[in-house]
């Protein structure tokens, strides 16, 4: 049987765990330190993913979204009529492709900023606003000449790895005109949390 040897103890061994622990952090300060720098590190990591192939992400998941409802569709339809089996497989697959291609429409239009819209909006809280009014003159005038920039919208990953939506942001300038002086107007508008 053979024995394991032994380290040789310190001479002076428990005072010697005592002054390491004083100065050095506490264990679990350093674990929720590292978990910080790991979530961090995991986050940036899947958010650069995310940016290179979010488009592959999205086609695969309206590919998907497609084969699984013509599937359903055409389980559905087997089991309660008799058709010929190609007309109601590329018919139904059709029907597939054009529903999920109106729902991802549907959620573009729903997340999207106007930029017509924020104009006029912008334009009626000018001509009520009284300081504005008064500074520039009554009838305030737009021009159809503007410059815009629509920004954001996509998703991201929160700090605890969720899912989220960005919201989309418009940055807009536009001359006006008053009947006493001329100005140049510039806003940021952005889009509220739908739902």
């Amino acid at each position: 049987m053979a024995t394991q040897p032994r380290p040789a103890a310190a001479p002076n061994a428990s005072a010697a765990p005592a002054a390491a622990s004083a100065s050095a952090p506490a264990p679990s300060a350093a674990r929720a330190g590292l978990r910080g720098r790991l979530s961090q590190a995991a986050r940036l990591q899947l958010a650069a993913a995310w940016q290179s192939y979010g488009t592959a992400a999205y086609a695969a998941a309206a590919v998907t979204a497609v084969y699984l409802l013509w599937r359903f569709m055409y389980g559905m339809t087997s089991t309660f009529i008799s058709v010929n089996e190609k007309l109601a497989e590329y018919g139904l697959m059709a029907l597939s492709l054009a529903l999920v291609l109106l729902g991802a429409l549907y959620v573009r239009w729903r997340l999207a900023v106007s930029p017509a819209a924020v104009y006029r909006q912008a334009l009626v809280k000018l001509n009520t606003h009284p300081g504005v009014l008064e500074v520039m003159g009554a009838p305030l005038v737009g021009s159809p000449v503007r410059a815009y920039v629509v920004t954001g919208g996509g998703v991201y990953l929160s700090k605890k790895l969720r899912i989220k939506l960005r919201a989309r942001r418009i940055q807009m300038m536009f001359p006006l005109s008053g009947s006493e002086r001329k100005g140049l107007v510039s806003l940021e508008a952005k889009r509220k949390k739908v739902g």
